[in-house]
């Protein structure tokens, strides 16, 4: 869910519009398995699947994370309070440092 939410914050986000939609997806995966600290978050499968090595989705990935540590902004508040709905598993609620 968290990387659904890191997705729908890049649609309002004019600097990502450099980075292809699939990027972006593999991107929000790579930041949500970040966030949680899974160990080895970006394997073969992942990387073969995505056909993104870790080393292209890490750029896109640090704007995504710059956008969800800079505070509330007004252009985000929607999406932040969509997501922090029990439904979506309250992942907007979710402090970043």
């Amino acid at each position: 869910m968290m990387a659904r939410y890191l997705t729908e914050l890049s649609l309002i986000e004019y600097s990502l519009l450099s980075y292809s939609p699939s990027n972006i997806a593999a991107s929000a995966l790579y930041l949500a398995c970040k966030i949680f600290k899974k160990p080895e978050c970006w394997n073969n499968l992942v990387a073969n699947c995505s056909q993104y090595s870790e080393h292209d989705v890490r750029s896109c990935a640090k704007k995504l994370c710059e956008l969800i540590t800079k505070g509330p902004k007004s252009k985000l508040d929607a999406i932040k309070r969509k997501f922090s709905k029990s439904k979506y598993l309250e992942v907007g609620t979710i402090k970043i440092s």
